[in-house]
């Protein structure tokens, strides 16, 4: 299902937001179909959401809205929860005495305890600054209400666009990368933390991982201790990743499962090329991996009950892509069950290209 966001082509890598009011959901037998859903949460965009695989049902938070193009957002603090076998919305909490609200904050989802767990975000109202945040709260659903947890040790650093997810066996709230004050211009973060939702214990992870990055995707792998990782946004000259990773809290270390597209000397963190200007890229800028989905950063990304990973659209070098694609695990290969036409590589459509873009 997707639900809002933001719609249309960047310009030159300018968004002109164009919010969307409308939902979607995808057959891979029949294709997309126009959804309704009733009495729902109000268009947003930077939401986070979290998938319960025992009911099938979306959590879905905060965000933010502006009916213009300048001027402060209005952030969310709200919590709804959505039915996919009735279709319907359920608002969960209005946003008072919870988290303050706000946009690019991370949840996951806790099936042993059926709770929502969140952390950090961005709370400033400024679209030219951030407020990034690094608390934990926890959503009881049968209490229906939020409680600040007061977790031990060293707490990652306040952040904006990282990712996070609950472990499918509830053990740990697992936290990656995302960006600080300075997310605009500055670097990103490399490191990953785990939370014991047990103990409520902060730690590090040690070892290599993925490069910095923003806006990756992250979902928990179902019936095991492992969660996968997708793209996003990193600090280096590449910008827009396609590797795939997995993360397994048992080890507490990373494995990279497939590198994507490649630069100078076959290394994915390298280009052939740097960009001629802004947002606009030579045609041999990295070598496309034909096999992997388009480079993307703020994807849709989950993990279905066999364990193959479903990812929806995101922003490329190119624009704002529309298109499906899934990971076989068993075979280890992506598929493309849905293209789109714009946001993808030239290379990807025909030869010979005059730019990186289609």
């Amino acid at each position: 299902m997707v639900l809002f966001g933001d719609e249309g082509a960047p310009i030159q890598c300018q968004p002109a937001p164009k919010y969307a009011t409308n939902a979607f959901l995808f057959d891979p037998c029949k294709g997309w179909t126009p959804h309704a859903p009733v009495d729902g949460p109000p268009p947003r965009a930077r939401s986070s959401a979290a998938y319960d695989r025992d009911a099938d049902a979306l959590f879905f938070y905060g965000g933010r809205f502006r009916a213009g193009s300048s001027g402060p957002y209005t952030n969310y603090g709200d919590l709804w929860r959505y039915d996919g076998g009735s279709g319907t919305w359920l608002q969960l909490d209005n946003g008072k005495g919870g988290p303050t609200a706000r946009s690019n904050a991370a949840i996951g989802y806790r099936r042993q305890t059926q709770a929502v767990v969140l952390f950090g975000g961005n709370t400033s109202a400024s679209g030219l600054q951030y407020s990034p945040q690094n608390d934990t709260w926890l959503y009881e659903i049968a209490q229906a209400k939020w409680v600040k947890l007061a977790t031990k040790g060293q707490a990652p650093v306040p952040r904006l666009f990282h990712s996070a997810a609950v472990s499918d066996d509830g053990a740990f709230l697992v936290v990656v990368g995302g960006g600080g004050a300075d997310a605009l211009t500055g670097s990103f973060y490399d490191d990953t933390w785990l939370l014991n939702l047990d103990t409520l214990q902060w730690t590090k992870a040690a070892g290599p991982g993925p490069k910095a990055r923003i806006k990756a995707g992250f979902a928990p792998a179902p019936a095991t201790t492992k969660l996968w990782l997708f793209g996003g946004h990193d600090d280096g000259s590449v910008g827009n990743r396609n590797d795939l990773w997995i993360f397994d809290t048992a080890t507490g270390g990373w494995q990279n499962v497939l590198e994507g597209d490649k630069g100078a000397g076959g290394d994915p963190n390298q280009t052939f090329k740097p960009a001629n200007a802004f947002c606009d890229f030579p045609p041999d800028f990295m070598q496309i991996d034909k096999a992997s989905p388009e480079r993307r950063e703020a994807m849709i990304f989950s993990a279905d009950a066999k364990g193959d990973l479903w990812m929806f659209g995101g922003k490329s070098d190119c624009g704002v892509l529309r298109d499906v694609w899934r990971y076989d695990t068993a075979a280890k290969v992506w598929l493309n069950p849905d293209d789109t036409s714009i946001g993808w590589s030239c290379e990807r459509y025909k030869k010979p290209c005059q730019t990186l873009c289609n």
